[in-house]
């Protein structure tokens, strides 16, 4: 019966690390911990007790943070980095792992002026093992 809110993107075009809650009963949006990267185009998903981020993008920068925010301690925690630049990607689960679908490939800071495109990309994390 709650609404959450994570990152996105400002009026002035800067990544956010906003995390709100909307409590209808209340119609209050209340102010969480902020996420440790700023972003937007990620992909959020819910598992457990968890809100799960993936990737998502600064500016026209690639974001490889994959982070989750605990909704009993309002904590988050950080995993190791999703090994492609990607924003927009989607999720599926299985028994044991979590695989990030597709999305918009980024270029690196590297590779600055190399253009986005999308891919059919999948990555599985093992969620036992704790890595990609």
């Amino acid at each position: 019966g709650k609404v959450y809110a994570l990152g996105g993107m400002g009026s002035d075009t800067t990544p956010q690390a906003l995390v709100r809650l909307y409590e209808p009963s209340k119609d209050q949006w209340v102010p969480l911990s902020a996420m440790p990267t700023p972003r937007y185009g990620a992909f959020s998903f819910l598992h457990g007790n968890r809100i799960y981020m993936l990737g998502g993008r600064q500016g026209k920068l690639p974001v490889t943070a994959f982070e989750a925010f605990d909704l009993e301690t309002k904590s988050w925690t950080r995993f190791p980095s999703i090994p492609s630049r990607r924003a927009f990607s989607s999720f599926a689960a299985s028994e044991g792992a979590f695989l990030s679908l597709g999305g918009l490939q980024q270029p690196g800071p590297h590779n600055f002026y190399s253009r986005p495109h999308f891919v059919s990309t999948m990555e599985e994390f093992d969620r036992e093992q704790g890595e990609f």
